[in-house]
């Protein structure tokens, strides 16, 4: 009977101890992988939207325009409208930049390309958003990336509609059409002194020369660009 008793305290010693190293082992891997799940994080990304009127503007079938008659309602001159709403809550606000892309205005020469000028102008803004226009007039025309405005808008300023205008033309000071010149439509090439077969110098003085076929052939192909808006939270003050 001794034996017996020995036996089972043998046995259930035994058990005890297992029972102690699984509840150690237990405690251990629960100890070494311990995560704690805090309060959920916030992303505010805001809203904000570009639409144009014109995604692509043309110059087509046109006529040169004087500087000053330039104008929405007038029939050489091609226009757009890029329109913004919205709003964020970045802290830095939102930085975005109009530009110029696709630009196409080749005469059909190797260095020639037709004096594109576009004036851009901006609508009334609400507080807190501003507009920095970027003409291309009087001798300057714009290339591939070309910015036609950059812009900001604050942190909570909501933004509706507001109006960024855009107008392409061919400035009639800035171009001359014309078979008698050795330039052959190359503005790379230097006007000539005096008189060559009936154009003078003082008539052609720093315009871009084209000859009649060229102009004619640009009813058919044009001049064109795209209206591009990028936008970014805005840079840290």
């Amino acid at each position: 009977m001794n034996q017996t008793n020995s036996s089972k305290q043998i046995l259930l010693s035994v058990v005890g101890v297992a029972i102690l190293v699984v509840a150690v082992v237990g405690v251990s891997f629960a100890f070494f992988n311990y995560t704690r799940t805090g309060g959920n994080n916030t992303v505010s990304t805001g809203h904000i939207e570009f639409t144009s009127t014109n995604t692509l503007i043309n110059v087509q079938n046109v006529f040169p325009v004087a500087k000053s008659a330039v104008a929405a309602n007038n029939a050489n001159v091609g226009s757009g409208t890029v329109k913004i709403s919205g709003n964020t809550d970045y802290t830095n606000g939102i930085d975005f930049t109009v530009k110029a892309t696709a630009v196409s205005s080749s005469i059909g020469t190797t260095a020639g390309k037709i004096p594109l000028s576009v004036k851009v102008t901006h609508g009334t803004l609400p507080s807190g958003m501003t507009v920095t226009p970027t003409s291309y007039e009087d001798g300057a025309t714009i290339t591939e990336n070309s910015p036609l405005a950059t812009g900001h808008i604050n942190s909570g300023v909501t933004v509706t509609n507001a109006e960024i205008n855009i107008l392409a033309y061919i400035d009639a000071s800035k171009i001359a059409i014309t078979d008698t010149s050795t330039r052959n439509g190359d503005p790379s090439v230097a006007a000539p002194t005096g008189e060559v077969n009936g154009t003078t110098n003082d008539w052609i003085q720093d315009r871009t020369v084209m000859t009649t076929a060229q102009w004619n052939a640009l009813n058919s192909t044009g001049a064109s660009f795209k209206i591009t808006v990028e936008a970014n939270e805005g840079a840290a003050a």
